[in-house]
């Protein structure tokens, strides 16, 4: 694999995927880059793709018996190098041997350990229908979150027709934020209500990725949040919140 990219888009989504987890397989084809992973407690997943036209090169060492190169790191590594990119910057990536090579725009050069893949079950995006779909500036819904946090350490989402809203109840503390108006558009069959972990919210709400959010729910269903950046697309899952009697 040699691949040459925008430092800043994938600083900023590799920051984002280590939110939930600490090692990553990267999937590379001819035709683009993939990740999907789940977090260890089994309650949320992140995926990633940017098509092969983001980069500025892209070579793969593929064959017809294997169409997919595996790329096995720890994002920590990854990251610490990422850091110390700047906004112009641009990263050549390219595996020799066991270890990722990381060149920034010439005048850097960094190597990293390569890991073995843990042996699992090949994990996929399940394929869920939800029917309702607000899509929204992803700082209004951050915001949103940050108010219930006030109150809760879980937030109800509660969306119907008009508008979406956020709320959270704690012992002797309430909060309800609405989210409508011209900036939110919204697509719903019928009311839905489910509660989520502000913990895992925090972590996939975006502003830095992508100005504008969509978000997918059901009643007691998992919720997606996706992102179209500029270079790739991010979408996560989480699983509703179960209350402990």
């Amino acid at each position: 694999m040699k691949i040459k990219i925008d430092a800043s888009m994938f600083r900023e989504a590799m920051n984002a995927v280590s939110g939930l987890v600490d090692e990553i397989t990267i999937q590379v084809t001819n035709e683009d880059m993939n990740i999907l992973c789940m977090d260890p407690a089994n309650v949320a997943m992140v995926s990633f793709n940017m098509p092969s036209s983001s980069a500025i090169e892209w070579e793969c060492t593929t064959t017809e018996e294997e169409p997919v190169e595996k790329v096995c790191i720890k994002l920590t590594d990854l990251n610490t190098i990422l850091k110390r990119t700047s906004k112009d910057d641009i990263l050549n990536i390219e595996t020799i041997d066991n270890q990722l090579q990381i060149g920034i725009s010439g005048y850097k050069d960094f190597t990293i350990p390569l890991i073995a893949e843990e042996e699992s079950k090949e994990q996929k995006m399940p394929p869920l229908e939800h029917k309702a779909k607000v899509k929204m500036p992803t700082k209004k819904i951050l915001d949103a979150i940050e108010d219930c946090s006030i109150a809760d350490e879980g937030v109800i989402f509660s969306v119907s027709k008009d508008k979406l809203v956020l709320s959270a109840q704690g012992d002797m503390k309430k909060a309800a934020i609405t989210l409508e108006g011209e900036d939110v558009h919204i697509e719903s069959e019928a009311d839905q209500k489910v509660k989520f972990a502000i913990e895992y919210l925090r972590k996939m709400v975006l502003p830095k990725t992508a100005t504008t959010v969509e978000v997918c729910l059901n009643t007691d269903y998992p919720l997606m949040l996706k992102y179209t950046a500029k270079g790739y697309k991010m979408e996560f899952l989480l699983a509703p919140r179960v209350e402990n009697n």
